[in-house]
């Protein structure tokens, strides 16, 4: 049972001695008995939070967070292969080329075309040992360890340089550009703060690379030192310094296999640098329900071991449930006497039946704090004829049901979890649109942008925060293809309906419920 071998025998102690290690902590059955035997009232609707999921960071996306377009973007290549799957150049832990052979060129994408081109002078610092060259008609001037690029836009609006090792052994331990909009000291750009500070809370599972993760230890967690912020997903400590910036609570989606030093250290982490003021989200992994993912075949897999005979379902959702319970006991450790400052999350399918399989295995209820839905509404529209503005015009006109079916999930979610006196968020939602052919792909895109949504986008929202309430952290903030609420970073929310009518509804939340730092205003 492969898991990290510290992370294994603490799930074993987790089976085994559950009640000690609670009274050990001296708060979960504390917390236990203040909730009702009988539940809570799900028809109370308690306040409405919006928060937004981030997009992927990698060097084709066209969210742009950071003021350094290396960390984002500068995904190098080798005869158009990445270099990270390259064995032949090694790399230490941080991704960094190291012994690398004269005369080795690294392709080094700083802007893909995906997002407007920043016009302006590129000023960026190297290790010694490698020389810059422009490709694609990019000006370089380079002065021994520092450089300066200007793109000039072209019609892909792409920005690359070649970079060759001078010598035998070279090393590219450094490599770090500016955009030429931001300030010397800035982390992330403006604009992107601008995108983000209407949400409340901020998800990072695409930030850290969460599905379909390799084992994991603290040793080679992503740092910011590392070349890019792209191979191994984003340093918590970029991910902590966000939040603090924006003020909004992160969430935090934490690796499936790693062992019990990584999650102790990034509790620790979190505890000691977030602001005070906030919370965090502590969720184990993504939709380990989902089959389409490494984490849920293993945790079926485990689940089938520990408990034979049980169907897959169960299998997965028992396993997953004693894997919380280990996880929440390591958090709650890390937060004694402040376990106001953490939000544990059980993560389930839409199914209602999935969530009371998992909060009420071995009570595992009592370690968590909120039972988390994805209630997306939309479908792939294989029942209906005809392509373009017909399709488009038919999908449209049947959102309606589409929103009164995810409703209805979700209140059946609620009225499930509120017996062991849980509330009822979600991790992910939004318009879900989505296709698997090229035209039904142009259509459901267009529909995206259709400035029919902001209508329908609209009265989810308010039906949410009518007959359900609480925290919905929407899927995704800025992104290529179905799910980016914006296509690009800055994008102006008139070309956007999908984050202008959540930016709209945010504005119109009571003020409790308003962002803790200024939105970005609508045009």
């Amino acid at each position: 049972m492969k898991i990290g071998s510290v992370a294994t025998g603490l799930i074993v102690l987790a089976l085994a001695a559950a009640p000690i290690v609670r009274h050990r902590l001296g708060w979960a059955d504390a917390e236990a008995q203040t909730r009702p035997t009988h539940g809570i009232d799900p028809a109370i609707v308690p306040p409405t939070i919006v928060g937004m999921n981030l997009g992927l960071v990698a060097y084709y996306n066209s969210e742009d967070a950071f003021a350094d377009p290396v960390k984002s973007h500068g995904a190098p290549f080798v005869n158009n292969v990445p270099l990270a799957e390259l064995p032949k150049i090694s790399r230490d832990d941080g991704g960094h080329p190291i012994d690398t052979p004269a005369g080795t060129t690294l392709l080094f994408k700083i802007h893909d075309g995906t997002t407007p081109f920043v016009r302006g002078t590129y000023r960026c610092t190297i290790s010694p040992g490698w020389r810059v060259e422009g490709v694609l008609g990019s000006e370089v001037s380079q002065s021994g360890t520092k450089f300066t690029i200007v793109g000039h836009e072209l019609d892909k609006q792409v920005l690359q340089v070649n970079l060759t090792a001078e010598k035998n052994g070279a090393a590219l331990t450094n490599l770090a550009c500016r955009y030429p909009d931001v300030a010397a000291d800035a982390m992330f750009r403006s604009d992107y703060l601008a995108d983000m500070r209407p949400f409340r809370v901020i998800r990072f599972m695409d930030w850290m690379r969460t599905n379909n993760q390799p084992h994991q230890t603290w040793a080679i967690r992503p740092t910011p030192q590392s070349l890019n912020q792209i191979d191994n997903g984003v340093a918590l400590e970029h991910m902590v310094e966000l939040a603090n910036q924006l003020h909004s609570d992160p969430w935090f989606t934490l690796p499936w296999d790693a062992d019990e030093e990584y999650y102790r250290n990034f509790a620790t982490y979190v505890r000691d640098h977030l602001d005070p003021g906030l919370k965090a989200y502590v969720e184990l992994s993504n939709e380990v329900w989902n089959d389409s993912f490494t984490q849920s075949k293993d945790a079926t897999a485990k689940g089938e071991m520990l408990y034979p005979g049980v169907t897959d379902d169960k299998a997965n959702d028992y396993y997953y449930a004693d894997r919380v319970r280990a996880l929440m006991m390591i958090w709650g450790d890390v937060y004694k006497g402040q376990e106001k400052r953490i939000v544990r999350v059980m993560a389930s399918q839409l199914w209602a039946q999935r969530g009371d399989q998992r909060l009420g295995h071995k009570d595992s209820w009592k370690y968590v704090d909120a039972l988390a839905i994805a209630p997306y509404w939309g479908d792939v529209p294989n029942d209906i004829p005809g392509t373009g503005k017909a399709r488009i015009d038919a999908t449209l006109a049947k959102a309606p049901s589409y929103i009164d079916k995810v409703l209805r999930d979700a209140h059946d979610n609620k009225v499930m979890a509120a017996k062991y006196g849980l509330p009822v968020i979600a991790y992910e939602g939004g318009p879900g649109f989505n296709a698997f052919d090229p035209a039904m792909t142009k259509d459901m895109t267009d529909l995206l942008h259709d400035p029919r949504l902001y209508d329908l986008y609209m009265s989810f929202l308010r039906r949410w925060q009518k007959e359900i309430g609480g925290t919905l952290v929407l899927y995704q903030g800025i992104g290529n293809g179905f799910w980016g609420h914006l296509d690009y970073t800055g994008q102006p929310l008139s070309d956007a309906p999908k984050m202008r009518a959540v930016v709209d509804f945010i504005h119109q939340l009571p003020g409790d419920q308003q962002p803790r730092a200024a939105a970005k205003p609508a045009p």
